[in-house]
C-alpha cells in the first residue's frame, strides 16, 4: 500500500510517494508546559534559545507498539518506510520500475520551521529515515496554512532535519 503513484521526472519509471501528517511539536527548555500526567508527552530541545527553531515532530504519540521486539510509536509508519526503501531497491516484481521514492510530510503548523524526526518518542522510527533517506529516498516537508473559514493552503516548503 502506498499513497500515490505518480510518473517519474527522471526516466519512464515511476515515482512512489508516502504522505506523512505532521501535528504536533518540540518546545525549547525554557518553555515547555509542565507534563500533567505520565501519558502527557512533551519532547524539548535543549539546543540555545537564540539558535532555537521550532520542529514539527513525526511520529508523535504513546509508545504502545512492538516492532522487531522494540517498543515504537507506529510500527506501521516504520513499515511504510521500509517499503519505499526496498522498491526503489527492486530489479524484479512490484518495483522493478519504480525510480523515485518520497516521504512526504504535511506539516499541519504555522509556528514550526522545520521537520524532524521525533527520536525522543520512537528512536527506532528515526533510524529508519536516516537509513531510508542513505539509501536514496527522498523525504521533504511543505507547510500548510490554516484559515479560519478551514480552507488550507501551500506555506512553503521547509527543511527536513
Amino acid at each position: 500500500r502506498v499513497d500515490f503513484v505518480v510518473p517519474s521526472s527522471s526516466s519512464s519509471g515511476s515515482h512512489v510517494i508516502e504522505v506523512k501528517n505532521v501535528v504536533c511539536a518540540d518546545y525549547h527548555d525554557s518553555t515547555a508546559p509542565a507534563k500533567v500526567n505520565q501519558n502527557h508527552c512533551v519532547v524539548t530541545s535543549s539546543v540555545p534559545l537564540p539558535n532555537y527553531v521550532r520542529s514539527g515532530l513525526f511520529p508523535w504519540g504513546r509508545v504502545g507498539q512492538e516492532f522487531e521486539g522494540k517498543k515504537v510509536v507506529s510500527a506501521r509508519a516504520i513499515k511504510h518506510l521500509r517499503n519505499l526503501a526496498a522498491l526503489l531497491r527492486a530489479s524484479s516484481g512490484v518495483g522493478k520500475d519504480v525510480d523515485e521514492c518520497t516521504v512526504l510530510f504535511v506539516l499541519n503548523r504555522g509556528d514550526c520551521a522545520k521537520m524532524r524526526a521525533c527520536k525522543e518518542q520512537d528512536p527506532v522510527f528515526a533510524q529508519e529515515m536516516d537509513a531510508m533517506r542513505a539509501g536514496g529516498v527522498s523525504v521533504k516537508c511543505f507547510r500548510v496554512r490554516w484559515q479560519p473559514d478551514g480552507k488550507c493552503y501551500f506555506d512553503g516548503w521547509v527543511l527536513v532535519d
